[in-house]
């Protein structure tokens, strides 16, 4: 098993569906970006995933990290640091994926 980093729409349509604990079966641990978690979680209330995020994250199988370079995590669109994201592209689809993650506490 490996880890792997996802965005926010893998996760959210696993969790409309009611699957998705098949991240865990496939991966040893999923880390998502910390826009990703604001977006589904914080900013994400009562709508699909949210809860079930927060469940995994608690059970230790799905970790917020933040890229080495914080810069690009914490703006939001369309001001990224280099990117550019179309009006209205949700945050946590805009982030830049990067490969070095540090976990956030």
């Amino acid at each position: 098993m490996s880890n792997v980093v996802s965005d926010t729409s893998p996760l959210i349509h696993l969790a409309a569906i009611g699957r998705l604990s098949l991240l865990r079966e496939y991966y040893h641990s999923i880390i998502i970006p910390t826009a990703v978690w604001r977006e589904v979680v914080e900013q994400g209330g009562d709508r699909e995933g949210a809860k079930e995020i927060q469940t995994a994250r608690a059970e230790g199988w799905i970790t917020v990290a933040s890229p080495k370079n914080a810069a690009r995590n914490t703006a939001t669109p369309p001001a990224y640091t280099g990117v550019t994201a179309p009006d209205g592209f949700p945050p946590g689809d805009a982030v830049p994926v990067v490969s070095r993650m540090t976990s956030e506490t």
